[in-house]
This record gives structure tokens, sequence and C-alpha cells, in this order.
């Protein structure tokens, strides 16, 4: 049992020991010892205080960018449905350019045809007109050669321009 208790003379010395190393270490160690961990205690206050404030950013930064991201979906909207709207006009603007012009060719065309049917119709009027004087001329050339019937063929004719001329006054 010896070992276990131990006696005064190294009680009294390991006492004396200890108190001397703990007034070495408060003298010389201590302060630099509480001074760093005090130092760390504030540094890792800090942290957690600028970690706050760090979060806090993010969480206004995720805020902001959710609003920019919905005013540019927004704007993005607006621009294509300008876009599609623009794109419809022109297209109907453009329909109805090429159906004017097509009514314009068309009519054009349907002028250009009246106008060469005209000109056919006095081109063949004329020449019917001048083969009937020249078979007119003809055939009185043969008719008034004969004497007596020139007299009649004159009167005949006087007479037809002549009823013409009242039907067509009337």
């Amino acid at each position: 049992m010896d070992l276990l208790t131990p006696s005064f003379g190294v009680f009294f010395w390991q006492f004396i020991t200890f108190c001397s190393v703990l007034l070495i270490l408060k003298k010389v160690a201590w302060g630099v010892i509480t001074k760093n961990i005090n130092d760390r205690e504030s540094f890792l206050n800090d942290a957690i205080i600028n970690g706050k404030k760090i979060s806090e950013e993010l969480d206004n930064i995720k805020k902001i960018r959710e609003n920019v991201l919905k005013e540019a979906n927004l704007e993005g909207s607006k621009i294509i449905d300008d876009a599609v709207k623009r794109s419809n006009t022109i297209i109907q603007d453009a329909k109805d350019n090429a159906e004017l012009t097509a009514n314009n060719i068309i009519e054009e065309a349907k002028n250009r045809t009246e106008n060469e049917y005209l000109n056919a119709l006095d081109k063949y009027r004329k020449e019917v007109g001048v083969m009937s004087v020249q078979i007119a001329e003809k055939l009185l050339s043969r008719e008034l050669s004969k004497g007596n019937k020139q007299e009649k063929l004159l009167n005949d004719l006087v007479d037809s321009l002549y009823n013409e001329k009242k039907i067509a006054n009337l």
C-alpha cells in the first residue's frame, strides 16, 4: 500500500514544483495563451457575424437575381410578342400588296385586252368598210353600165339612206 499513498515529503515537493511551474506559466505564458484564446474568440465571433452578414447579402442577391430573371422573362416575352405582331403585320402588308399588285395586273390585262379587242374590231370594220366599198364599186360599175338600172339603183339607195336616217333620229 505504500505505493498508493505517497509520503508527505514527496507530496510537499510535488506541490511546490506544481506551484512554481504554475507561477512561471502565469508570469510568462498565461498572458500570451489567454491573449491568443481571446483573439481566437473575437476572430470566431467576427467570422460568425461576417458569415451572418454574407448569408443575408446572399439572400438579398438571390432575391434580386430572381427579380431580374422575372423582369428578363417578361421583357423577353414582350420582345417575342412584338416580333410576332410585327411579322404578322409584315405578312399581312405583303399579302395586301401582292393582292393589290395582282388586281392591278389583272385590271391592266383586262384593259389591254379590251383595247386590243377594240383596235382589232376597228381594223376589221375598216377592212369590211373598204371591202364593202370595193364590192359596191364593182357592183355599181357593172350595174350602172346597163342604162335604166342606174336610175332605179340610185333611187333605191337614196330611199334606203333616207329611211335609215329616219330610224336613227327616232
